[in-house]
Parts: structure tokens; sequence; C-alpha cells
């Protein structure tokens, strides 16, 4: 596994402060992201998290210049079942990490996907593969399921593609 361009879900910002009073700073939680596991560190110090409104609030201070947030959005490879009112998806499940969406396609996966089913209990890995679509970051699961980003799906032979899998 190559683990030079997976993205950690980090985002850290340089602080300029054009005024010296004391500022608030709300940092916008997506919503892709569990509110619980967002969290925020201020020169290098984990800051006491608080959510409101889908952002995390740093408390009111006074900023320094070269102050540093950082910002973690933990990514995890979740399972997402759809609306139960969307029938054609009643028992299937489909493969998110952070706002991508994944899919599975006939040419890495026997050939066809319809009958491609999702074990509840599978782990799937994340991995940046450099050999495939110039390089692309996947999810691979124990079950033998190979998933590539659905915006990138298409591109290398025609076939069979599914983001909503059955769930066993």
């Amino acid at each position: 596994m190559d683990t030079r361009y997976p993205w950690s879900g980090s985002v850290l910002m340089t602080i300029s402060p054009q005024w010296m009073g004391e500022v608030e700073l709300r940092l916008r939680v997506p919503g892709w992201c569990d509110d619980g596991a967002a969290s925020a560190s201020l020169n290098g110090t984990r800051v006491e998290r608080r959510i409101e409104n889908g952002y995390l609030v740093i408390d009111r201070r006074r900023w320094k210049q070269g102050d540093h947030v950082q910002l973690s959005l933990p990514m995890p490879i979740k399972r997402v079942k759809s609306d139960p009112r969307v029938t054609a998806n009643a028992g299937r499940v489909a493969l998110q990490r952070g706002p991508v969406v994944y899919c599975v396609e006939a040419v890495d996966n026997g050939g066809r996907v319809s009958h491609l089913r999702s074990r509840p209990d599978a782990q799937y890995l994340f991995a940046f593969r450099e050999d495939l679509l110039g390089g692309v970051n996947v999810i691979k699961g124990d079950d033998g399921l190979l998933a590539v980003p659905y915006y990138a799906w298409d591109h290398r032979a025609p076939g069979e593609m599914a983001v909503w899998l059955l769930e066993e």
C-alpha cells in the first residue's frame, strides 16, 4: 500500500490577524464528518471541543501572528444505507470515505458486479494505487471487493458498475 497521498482529513491554518481584539473562531465541520470525531488544536495543543450548529468553536482569544490551528476531520470508511424510500436500494449499502462515494467495476471484480455482496463484518482498507487510473485512492475489502471513487468509473474498460452493493 502506498501511503504517500492519502489525505488524512486534517487542515492546517496559519493565523494572520488584521485586528488586535479578541475573536472567536468557527470552523465548519462538513456533513460527511461525524461531529463527535472532529477536533482541533491550537499551536500543537488540543483545544476543548465545542460544536455549535455544525461548527467547531474555538473560544474568543487574542490571536497572534503565526498562530497555527489544525482541524482534524477523521475519514473512516463507512457503509452507508440508502433512504428506505428508495426501494430499488433496499438491502444494499454503499462505501464512502469522507465526501467521496466509491463504486465497484466489473474490470476489478471478476467481470461482473451485479452479484457482489458486502458482508456486514467486512474489513476495508484505504490505499493509494499509483498503477490504477494514473493514481487513485481505492477501497479494498477482505471480502475481495475493490472499489474506486465513483467519479473515476468507466475509464478503463466497458462493463458493469455498482454503487449499491447487496448486503449479506
